[in-house]
């Protein structure tokens, strides 16, 4: 890895109640892994008593229907481009199964958030081709925003 540091957004993502929704997505190129160092989710919740929100944290198998978006390279000084792709807006869920998630977490749907920095030697690998995603259901509607960080 070249330590080339890129970061992905997802804005004001509407939830529906009870319904599965993939807010992000990062897929790595065919050739080179990524190592995932940073997620974060916050909630607009207005209702303090809102029921949390579940985040599914996963390596989908497959990349459903949805906007491309182009990473943004944290250090634009640097030459090389970001190849790595990212993807907001589903319209057809991707693929993922229980033995796909690397960990589920309760988020407080009243202004909640969840932000994760993963230790310096232990970030999240997606190998080449890989996908890494943050995926919500919530109880009822609320909206979300999303991040990414990692490098390739």
């Amino acid at each position: 890895m070249a330590r080339n540091f890129f970061e992905a957004n997802a804005s004001s993502v509407a939830l529906v109640a009870a319904t599965a929704k993939t807010i992000l997505t990062v897929t790595a190129s065919a050739n080179v892994p990524l190592a995932i160092w940073e997620w974060q989710i916050t909630l607009d919740g207005a209702t303090a008593a809102a029921v949390p929100v579940t985040v599914e944290i996963g390596r989908p198998t497959t990349a459903g229907t949805s906007s491309a978006y182009t990473p943004r390279k944290l250090d634009p000084g640097r030459a090389e481009t970001i190849q790595a792709t990212a993807a907001i807006t589903f319209t057809v869920e991707p693929t993922m199964v229980a033995a796909d998630l690397i960990t589920l977490v309760y988020v407080p749907a009243y202004n909640g958030q969840d932000w994760r920095a993963l230790p310096i030697n232990s970030p999240i690998i997606i190998p080449g081709g890989g996908r890494f995603a943050l995926r919500c259901t919530a109880p009822a509607n609320v909206n979300v925003s999303a991040r990414i960080r990692a490098e390739e």
